[in-house]
């Protein structure tokens, strides 16, 4: 199966692939099946990823953060493994991207294309940031005044 989550609010995607690797290592066993690469920092790495089933568990989640970063070659291996991630009931293969425009970018279409699950995280327009930041405050237990919540709001939508 193949996530992908993408777009400019970086927080809330991240928070969501949080969610997402927290829950498997809920259901799995703590960290036995998690892979995370960074295709922008580590470009080679995409090639090991995913190559062979580890002997100590039955199912797999593979990160795999900026792919549109990585180089061309980088690019087509992943475009090459999208159809045998998606049919492999034993990985799950989430893509997340942040600022990249997916409907631009030819990888990040056939990803999206390929994708069992794909969520786009806009910005927020300001009424609805100020209602996620009420939201996130009273979460952690923080308290704002006006004046704090309008300048976060404002420079951060």
């Amino acid at each position: 199966m193949i996530y992908f989550l993408y777009g400019p609010d970086t927080y809330r995607s991240r928070k969501k692939l949080t969610e997402i690797v927290a829950e498997f290592e809920r259901k799995t066993g703590a960290g036995l099946g998690v892979t995370r690469v960074d295709a922008a920092e580590k470009p080679d790495a995409v090639y090991r990823v995913g190559r062979t089933a580890s002997l100590f568990v039955n199912k797999e989640v593979i990160v795999i953060e900026n792919a549109a970063a990585a180089g061309p070659d980088e690019q087509a291996h992943l475009a090459d493994c999208l159809a045998a991630w998606g049919a492999d009931s034993r990985r799950t293969v989430v893509f997340w991207e942040g600022e990249v425009d997916a409907a631009k970018h030819p990888l990040l279409k056939r990803i999206q294309a390929a994708a069992a699950k794909a969520q786009s995280f806009a910005a927020l327009a300001p009424a609805v940031a100020g209602r996620w930041l009420d939201e996130e405050a009273r979460a952690r237990g923080v308290r704002l005044s006006p004046e704090e919540r309008r300048i976060l709001v404002g420079r951060h939508g």
